[in-house]
């Protein structure tokens, strides 16, 4: 069983895996039971022994229109209690983009 973060810039047609603009706790495991709809991927999966903190860097999707979803797979033997998810905070950072030039007298 798994977990994984997904992103669609599309109003859902597609999604997109966040796995790649995270830090703090990550993915930390593949999906391989043959009838998990998640199988081959990397996901959050077995006991994380506690609550711990993801951040997902959004920078690349700035000035677009989102959907976020998290989706869980599982196979046909769940034991344990499956996912949970809280605390979600959306911030907006202030973003600097400086470019400078050095010239001459001559100005080049």
């Amino acid at each position: 069983d798994g977990c994984v973060v997904e992103i669609s810039t599309n109003g859902g047609t597609t999604w997109s895996d966040l796995g790649q603009h995270m830090s703090g706790a990550r993915y930390n495991g593949t999906l391989n039971s043959s009838v998990n709809p998640l199988t081959g991927r990397a996901a959050f999966t077995g006991t994380s022994g506690g609550w711990v903190k993801t951040s997902v860097n959004l920078a690349a999707f700035s000035g677009q229109s989102v959907q976020i979803r998290f989706r869980f797979g599982a196979d046909g033997s769940l034991g344990n209690t499956g996912w949970y998810v809280d605390d979600i905070v959306m911030e907006s950072a202030p973003y600097l983009f400086m470019k400078s030039g050095l010239y001459d007298a001559g100005n080049v």
